[in-house]
């Protein structure tokens, strides 16, 4: 919405980055935009994952890991254009959560083949 909002308001962008290279806003914008995807596709992968195979004591991690997500990305937003110290705890916050997720799923899932093959 933000990039949609921009290029809307901003002669030099309303184009899209198809036809032109762009002001500086919005290739930043474009780049939160385009780490925000990369990321929501491993966080909802590892949230989907999570919900099937966690056990159920467990499941509340996934709630928490979507709003440190959530969190993170806000961060990550609003300190962009500081440069990478400006949004390393936007990103870590994002990322981490989804990460160890992942790796303790994939813990699990192993651990279950590894069973399922030797019993």
């Amino acid at each position: 919405m933000r990039v949609a909002n921009h290029r809307f308001a901003t002669p030099e962008d309303i184009d899209g980055s198809g036809l032109t290279v762009g002001t500086q806003q919005i290739q930043i914008l474009r780049a939160i935009l385009q780490n925000t995807l990369e990321q929501s596709v491993l966080a909802v992968g590892g949230y989907l994952i999570g919900s099937v195979a966690l056990p159920h004591g467990w499941l509340g991690v996934i709630p928490v890991a979507a709003l440190l997500f959530a969190a993170g990305r806000i961060l990550f937003a609003l300190g962009y254009e500081r440069g990478a110290g400006g949004r390393a705890l936007g990103f870590g916050l994002t990322a981490y959560p989804t990460f160890v997720l992942l790796v303790i799923v994939g813990m699990i899932l192993l651990l279950r083949w590894v069973g399922w093959v030797v019993g």
